[in-house]
Formats: structure tokens, C-alpha cells, sequence
């Protein structure tokens, strides 16, 4: 009997038939993206105000919260109000407090 030797051929590359593979589409590179528009500047105090709700931890276990309210002109602290809780009633009328 004469021995027949097959040559092994191996394929590294997957076909580009997308369809093949259940409907997939084909893939695309990087998306472009979209430029922010530019961020405007305050012209004078109390145009633009940021507001940050902080949460910290005492080192004997409690908690405790802040609320942050700074003036976007000139980095100023408006006004802060520091509680143990601080539900929004209270966070609501501390914000209505600093506006007046």
C-alpha cells in the first residue's frame, strides 16, 4: 500500500463574507466625533452658579453631607450647607436661602 501524504493547509484569515456569519455588518473604523461647542465665560458675579452634594465619613463611622454652591466668575463659595442627612427639603431651602 502506498502512503499518501495531504498537505495541511492553514488559514489565518477569516472570509469577508459578513453575510455568512448571520447578517452581520460589516465593521467600520473609528467614528467621528462630534466637537463641543465652546464653553462661554461669565461676564460679571452671579450669572453662573455650580453646585456639588459631597458625602463623607467622620472616623468614628458617621456620615455627613455637603452641599456646595460656588460662583462660576470668580471660584467664590456662595454658600454651603453641612448636615448629617440632608434631604432635598433641606437642601432646597438652604439653595432658596442663598439666592435671597
Amino acid at each position: 500500500m502506498e502512503k499518501v501524504l495531504h498537505e495541511v493547509i492553514k488559514v489565518y484569515r477569516k472570509p469577508r463574507s459578513w453575510q455568512h456569519w448571520g447578517g452581520l455588518t460589516r465593521p467600520r473604523g473609528r467614528q467621528s466625533r462630534v466637537k463641543p461647542s465652546i464653553l462661554t465665560v461669565p461676564s460679571s458675579n452671579d450669572v453662573v452658579w455650580s453646585m456639588g452634594l459631597m458625602h463623607e465619613q467622620l472616623t468614628d463611622g458617621r456620615t455627613f453631607r455637603l452641599l456646595n454652591v460656588v460662583d462660576y466668575f470668580n471660584r467664590e463659595s456662595v454658600g454651603i450647607k453641612i448636615d448629617l442627612s440632608l434631604p432635598y427639603e433641606r437642601a432646597t431651602r438652604g439653595l432658596d436661602l442663598i439666592i435671597e
